[in-house]
């Protein structure tokens, strides 16, 4: 599907959404019914993933004001339903608004709580080692500043190995980091256009160089 396509079925999936009276109305009314079939139709063209660009989708919970904007829905109209967004195309749907770690969560979170879900990949990444047979599966999770705060982005990974060494091979972390990129390549632009800094796992990242 191309961009062009995707954009005309998502502008019809918002035009639904705010015109929609069973999405102001009752669940279980023939309005809403009407509506669940015109939405299952729109969004079975899109297929999975992200509706915006098809890719696949992280683990989040955002705000719901900001839900409400990216997913183009005029506010008091339920979103429930509205399908899935990857973060970067929430981060450029909000553009030039910059993302804080206190967005996420559906009324934001304690931003002190260091035990608080942050978003990231999941499901994880998995690959095999074709020579050992080793399972690996990896994965991130993403930390934004909160305003005021030291402009820095960061993004910590996890892995889990199944009948392998815990201490991962260069060979291994090269394939697994170059799985993990193809989801995280976009937070350098992000990183740049704020003007923030990146670093994954501790380590500062010269933008422009992440994937090295």
């Amino acid at each position: 599907m191309t961009n062009e396509e995707r954009a005309v079925i998502n502008a019809k999936i918002e035009q639904l959404w705010n015109t929609a009276p069973a999405v102001i109305g009752d669940y279980n009314g023939v309005e809403w019914k009407k509506f669940e079939r015109a939405r299952n139709r729109l969004f079975k063209k899109l297929g999975p993933g992200c509706r915006y660009c098809g890719g696949q989708t992280e683990f989040f919970m955002l705000r719901n004001d900001l839900w409400h904007k990216v997913v183009g829905v005029e506010p008091g109209r339920r979103c429930y339903g509205a399908g899935y967004v990857c973060l970067a195309c929430v981060a450029d749907r909000l553009f030039p608004r910059q993302l804080y770690d206190s967005d996420f969560g559906e009324e934001g979170r304690n931003a002190d709580d260091a035990d608080a879900v942050r978003p990231g990949l999941n499901p994880m990444l998995d690959w095999t080692d074709p020579e050992t047979g080793h399972q690996y599966e990896f994965g991130f999770a993403i930390a934004y500043p909160n305003e005021g705060a030291e402009p820095v982005v960061k993004i910590e990974t996890m892995t889990e190995v199944y009948g392998g060494p815990e201490e991962l091979w260069d060979v291994v972390w090269d394939q697994l980091f170059e799985q993990l990129y193809e989801h995280i390549d976009w937070v350098e632009d992000y990183c740049q256009a704020h003007g923030l800094k990146l670093f994954i796992d501790g380590e500062e990242q010269k933008l422009g160089e992440a994937a090295s």
